[in-house]
């Protein structure tokens, strides 16, 4: 099962884009999170190098990489408390985050 900072984090993920900045109000909108927690687990998504913040009037967050390079397990593992993933995390090791969003467009009406 995922923690919710996990599942949080793969709402955030899915929601960005590595083409265009995602300005914070937009994105707070988009995933349904108060600031300081959309802010506090954006900080470890940008520790790990998947988000970067663009700062100023046009500011937000994109995609640090290329969502093909950026896999479930790297976004789950960095909130796992453990070392070791657990088996969840471990059979999501070849998903990619394009392969989620893709996926996620397909299933849109």
């Amino acid at each position: 099962m995922l923690t919710s900072k996990q599942n949080n984090a793969l709402k955030i993920m899915m929601a960005l884009s590595e083409e265009k900045v995602i300005p914070v109000r937009d994105l707070i909108s988009e995933v349904s999170l108060s600031v300081s927690y959309l802010e506090s687990l954006i900080a470890v998504l940008r520790d790990e190098g998947m988000v970067k913040s663009m700062p100023g009037m046009y500011g937000g967050y994109a995609l640090s990489r290329n969502p093909a390079s950026i896999t479930v397990t790297d976004i789950l593992s960095a909130f796992s408390a453990s070392d070791t993933p657990y088996p969840v995390v471990r059979a999501l090791i070849s998903v990619s985050l394009k392969d989620l969003q893709d996926s996620a467009q397909i299933s849109k009406p």
